[in-house]
């Protein structure tokens, strides 16, 4: 009998400390209204949309590295008209770019076209280009404001034009990329040729 009586003092303590805890707690929430507000999920139906960009721009999106390509800079180019816009390239990551150094147009290099495509970038919708170091005849000054361009046209006509990137500086690591390459070529010319 003596267990059982123990155990009776030990569920009415249990019980009654349960509740006093409980009471307390809620005391405690309804004196002090710190509780944050229930986070809730948003309502697709209810979200609006961003704007989308318009006409035709090219942005520059840093300087990438892999085995394949190398070395490279990689544009953005968002077509935000309602018609396609076609560009040259032997390959769609590689159109031939225009380069401004410091606003000053570079000489115009001699590019075979021969084996190029045409391809397109169709209304609202974006395409990666590439440039790598060979484009520049020269390593840019530390500080010059890079700028570079392609040439979008409309597939219905022969007519278009370069539109440019917002100004840059070169990486430093591009710019080494360059020297090491102009220095490579410059060691190339200069070996005597075989007869």
């Amino acid at each position: 009998m003596k267990i059982f009586g123990r155990f009776v003092v030990f569920a009415l303590t249990f019980v009654l400390g349960t509740q006093l805890a409980q009471f307390v707690s809620t005391m405690n929430t309804a004196l002090n209204p710190t509780n944050l507000p229930a986070v809730e999920e948003p309502d697709p139906f209810s979200m609006k949309r961003s704007s989308m960009p318009t006409g035709i721009t090219v942005t520059y999106a840093g300087m990438q590295k892999n085995e394949q390509d190398g070395t490279y800079l990689k544009f953005i180019v968002h077509n935000g008209t309602n018609a396609p816009v076609v560009y040259g390239a032997k390959g769609s990551y590689w159109p031939f770019p225009e380069l401004l150094i410091d606003g000053n147009k570079q000489p115009d290099q001699y590019r075979c076209g021969s084996g190029s495509s045409a391809f397109s970038i169709e209304p609202k919708m974006s395409a990666e280009f590439r440039v790598r170091e060979i484009e520049f005849d020269n390593v840019p000054k530390k500080k010059a404001m890079i700028s570079v361009g392609f040439h979008l046209g409309d597939p219905r006509s022969d007519f278009g034009s370069e539109i440019y990137s917002e100004s840059f500086i070169l990486p430093e690591s591009f710019r080494d990329s360059i020297k090491e390459l102009h220095k490579q070529i410059n060691v190339r010319w200069a070996e005597p040729q075989a007869k």
